[in-house]
């Protein structure tokens, strides 16, 4: 299932460990046809949506949730996000 391959990439590639990660939430859609919103336990307010397509996966966006904007989280001092150019 794709939604374990996001989870695999990000412990095997990235270095997170399993306790890093507070959720992993599988979506299906039109275009991509599959991506994740993942959720740090770091993070708990920012959501990281990643995409996995064919053999590629990669973080593609993420959501500051309203209450983190409260907080005053901005992009600037996103512990888990890194843009994929």
């Amino acid at each position: 299932m794709h939604k374990n391959r996001v989870s695999t990439y990000l412990i095997e590639e990235k270095g997170f460990v399993k306790e890093d990660i507070e959720s992993i939430e599988g979506k299906w859609g039109k275009l991509p046809a599959f991506y994740a919103i993942v959720t740090f336990k770091n993070e708990p307010d920012v959501e990281y949506t990643y995409f996995a397509h064919d053999n590629d996966i990669f973080q593609f966006s993420y959501k500051i949730t309203d209450k983190g904007g409260d907080e005053g989280i901005v992009e600037g001092n996103l512990k888990n996000y890194y843009p994929h150019f």
